[in-house]
């Protein structure tokens, strides 16, 4: 039988039992719940006892009389006089005024922290995952995840103690007002009870229509960050009403998604409202119906009803609140555990002496069932090679490179390094000895020396200019005011393409890599910086393995070993012939050369 999903175990929990099985992804504290609960029971005796203060009081000066005497609620009050019973009251005021900042303090900390710790644990596992998990979620729904979905975490735990406070509020004024008159706190506490049940398929309706909104998002997420992507080509085309009109679809899908859950939840309030003046009126019935020779007390706890209603409405907002935010919790549960299965499923734990061959025997990749994109590739790699990945888009080029660098794991055969199979060596190893520069590279906000340096702390100052050298920027590095402290811009969009191209390479160079991997780097730049970045490869030839996926005939004539692929497989007998690899370059290889 196969194992339900997160989601969907989830579904049949209620908002509440949703928290509680995924507190840990939220970093909920149970003790920091249990302090909110005593401060708010310390607020609510506190906002009793100034109201049965009040109340004596006003009755004592109505009467016109300065001394109290009989009870306070269930205290004896003895012979207080008003002065002294309005002195109490601001000693009373004083200790509600602390213990209401010190629960505003616990509310905000179980929110903040709430926050941090969703944001930090799965940016933790996102950054943990496999690459293949990671571009399952399309751009702009990983945004959605990792940051915007995580913080709305914050509001589940604010809601959440706000709503214990009020319902902990609630409990008491009441608990207090069937001290003073058990009659009339018994017509709110049924009225309560029937209300609740009343209310319930509201809110579980609304809980439902959350949970297609939250999908709805990610969604509209996707669609605006391709968007703002596209901008340049949109413009150019000209298509602006065209491509617009994917993302106003998705936007018109959030809005009446939200729309019927905002109505919902004031149709839910509204309901609360009604019931809350009838209980009123039932409460007043009770008081006109029984012997009211002890007004003050009556009073007082018609007082503390009408204030307990309305922390049992503020109660009854937070849980529906609660409902429309649990599907959230549900989808990022559901992702942490998908990130962290592709994590274990990426282990290795040994590290090899070196890196003399690459060998990969009838190697299969397949991105789903029944669509394979390699066959049973049988390739060797020598150390100092410098091999040349040739043949037609959709070859498999990329693919074959991305399981080299250990973002792709072979559906079937093996990769191995020095006899040891790769997937066993660690992979923390590997990526330092593993360099890698993509066909249209990126660059970190910040400063030329923080670009190449990329957070790799080891790499030192002199690192940075041998790197820069190596690959033929430093001279222009050099030549700009601020030299190695010239901001690049985010993405490296301050420098142009070519430079952008040799910095990644800079990049690439400053770990002092065995195995260089390159998409095409010179199918994009100027004709300078293809001279230099050729020069840099020449001067590469031997002393580090380079596997290039070329487009350029300057690129395959660099390298000693050339391999043409097409559909997936290694066309045989066509790497050695220069004249044939020239022609395919040119205007491609004819069908029957596979």
């Amino acid at each position: 039988m196969s194992r339900p999903s997160v989601s969907s175990r989830s579904r049949d929990r209620g908002a509440f039992s949703t928290v509680h099985a995924h507190r840990g992804l939220m970093g909920l504290s149970y003790r920091r719940l249990v302090i909110v609960g005593m401060l708010a029971m310390i607020t609510g005796l506190g906002q009793a006892a100034i109201l049965i203060l009040l109340v004596r009081a006003a009755t004592a000066l109505t009467a016109d009389t300065q001394v109290i005497s009989g009870s306070i609620g269930p205290l004896s009050a003895g012979n207080l006089t008003v002065a002294q019973l309005i002195a109490l009251g601001f000693v009373v005021l004083a200790i509600l005024a602390v213990a209401e900042i010190a629960s505003s303090w616990a509310q905000a900390t179980l929110q903040t922290t709430s926050q941090r710790t969703a944001q930090t644990r799965m940016l933790a596992r996102y950054s943990n995952a496999s690459f293949e998990a990671q571009i399952h979620l399309p751009r702009g729904e990983n945004q959605e995840v990792v940051f915007r979905h995580t913080a709305q975490t914050g509001a589940v735990a604010n809601a959440l103690g706000m709503g214990l406070t009020s319902a902990v509020n609630f409990i008491t004024l009441v608990g207090s007002a069937l001290v003073l008159s058990p009659a009339a706190g018994l017509v709110v506490m049924a009225g309560l009870c029937f209300m609740l049940l009343a209310l319930r398929p509201l809110v579980m309706l609304s809980r439902r229509i959350s949970r297609s909104r939250t999908k709805a998002s990610r969604r509209l997420g996707a669609a605006a960050t391709e968007r703002l992507e596209l901008s340049r080509e949109v413009k150019a085309y000209g298509v602006e009403n065209q491509v617009d009109e994917k993302v106003r679809d998705q936007i018109h899908a959030v809005e009446r998604l939200t729309h019927r859950m905002r109505f919902l939840g004031r149709l839910t309030s509204a309901g609360y409202r009604v019931g809350t003046y009838a209980m009123t009126l039932g409460m007043l019935a009770v008081i006109n119906a029984i012997d009211a020779s002890n007004l003050a007390a009556l009073t007082g706890s018609l007082l503390m009803l009408l204030r307990a209603l309305s922390y049992g409405q503020a109660a009854q907002s937070t849980y529906q609140q609660v409902s429309e935010l649990a599907p959230v919790l549900e989808q990022l549960a559901e992702e942490e555990a998908r990130f962290v299965r592709s994590a274990e499923a990426g282990g290795g734990t040994r590290p090899p002496s070196g890196i003399t061959d690459i060998v990969l025997r009838d190697v299969w990749f397949e991105y789903g069932a029944d669509e394979p994109v390699l066959h049973g590739i049988d390739l060797d790699i020598g150390r100092g090679d410098f091999l040349a990945l040739v043949g037609p888009s959709g070859a498999g080029k990329s693919t074959l490179m991305s399981i080299l660098l250990r973002l792709r794991t072979p559906s079937s055969g093996t990769v191995t390094v020095d006899g040891l199979p790769l997937g066993d060596i660690d992979r923390g190893w590997w990526l330092q000895r593993v360099a890698y520069v993509a066909q249209d590279p990126k660059l970190e906000s910040g400063t030329v020396a923080d670009a190449i340096r990329f957070h790799r702390n080891e790499i030192s100052d002199d690192d940075i200019r041998q790197a820069a050298r190596r690959a033929h920027i430093a001279d222009e590095i050099e030549a700009w005011p601020l030299g190695y402290d010239t901001p690049v811009g985010q993405l490296g969009e301050g420098v142009s393409g070519g430079q952008r191209q040799r910095l990644a390479l800079a990049r690439a160079l400053a770990g002092r890599p065995d195995v260089l991997l390159l998409d095409e780097p010179t199918s994009a730049v100027d004709p300078t910086s293809e001279q230099l970045i050729g020069e840099t490869l020449d001067e590469l030839r031997g002393e580090v393995t380079v596997v290039a996926i070329a487009h350029r005939f300057h690129t395959v004539e660099s390298a000693n070993r050339v391999v043409l692929m097409r559909d997936g497989q290694i066309v045989p007998n066509v790497g050695d012939d220069l004249e044939t690899l020239s022609e395919f370059m040119s205007g491609g290889l004819p069908q029957s050369s596979t």
